[in-house]
C-alpha cells in the first residue's frame, strides 16, 4: 500500500508501474503459496497424531521447510519495498545530498532487517 501512495497508477508510466509491481506481487504470491502448502501439510500431519500438543511442538520446530522458505522471501519483499519507497521519497523530498538523508536510509532499512531477525522490538 505504501508503494501505491508514492507510485500511483494514474501518474506513473505504465512500464515503470509494471516493473515495480509485478515482482512485488510475485513475491507476495510466493509467500501466499508457501503459507497454503504449510497449512495443508500441517493439518494433514496434525490429524495423524494422537497427542496434539506434543505433535504441534514437533511439527513447528522440525518438519516443515516453510520457515526456511518464508524468511528469505519476507526479507527480499520488505527490503525491495522499503528501498523503492525510500528512492521515491528521496526524489520527492530532494534530500539525497545531505548526510541526514543517507542516515535516514540506513536507519530505516537496517531497523527493518533487524526487526525481522528479532533483534529490535
Amino acid at each position: 500500500m505504501r508503494l501505491l501512495a508514492v507510485y500511483p497508477f494514474r501518474t506513473t508510466p505504465l512500464k515503470k508501474f509494471l516493473a515495480i509491481f509485478i515482482p512485488i506481487t510475485l513475491l507476495k504470491l510466493a509467500r501466499l503459496a508457501n503459507l497454503i502448502v504449510y497449512l495443508v501439510s500441517f493439518y494433514n500431519e496434525l490429524m495423524t497424531g494422537e497427542q496434539i500438543l506434543s505433535r504441534v511442538q514437533e511439527l513447528c520446530s522440525t518438519r516443515f521447510p516453510n520457515y526456511t522458505v518464508e524468511f528469505p522471501l519476507q526479507v527480499v519483499d520488505n527490503t525491495a519495498t522499503s528501498v523503492l519507497f525510500l528512492v521515491k521519497l528521496n526524489e520527492v523530498r530532494a534530500f539525497r545530498s545531505t548526510v541526514r538523508g543517507w542516515s535516514e536510509y540506513i536507519s530505516f532499512i537496517s531497523r527493518g532487517l533487524l526487526t525481522r531477525f528479532g533483534q529490535v522490538p
